[in-house]
């Protein structure tokens, strides 16, 4: 059961980063860069191809919730680039 919640929360979190990469392409890449607009789907394969090359060390947790904190941190942190990404583009 541990690796079907795994799995499904590898793939959402590859859909939501990809959903961030749109976003964050639509605010400061085609304004600036007059460069087309980026689908959903399109971000969520340049997601996943930056997953193939990028190097993910293997953890070794001493316990559940040491592992339940480093997942929340990594599921977090598309969103908290979106925020970010969000107030910057207000001062532009």
């Amino acid at each position: 059961m541990k690796s079907l919640f795994q799995i499904l929360y590898l793939i959402l979190l590859i859909v939501i980063k990809g959903v961030v990469l749109c976003q964050l392409w639509s605010w400061f890449i085609t304004p600036y860069f007059e460069a087309p607009e980026l689908s959903c789907a399109l971000g969520i394969g340049l997601v996943t191809i930056a997953g193939v090359i990028q190097y993910i060390p293997i953890w070794q947790f001493k316990d559940y919730n040491e592992e339940f904190k480093y997942n929340l941190t990594i599921g977090l942190k598309p969103l908290v680039l979106l925020a970010v990404g969000w107030i910057i583009q207000l001062f532009l």
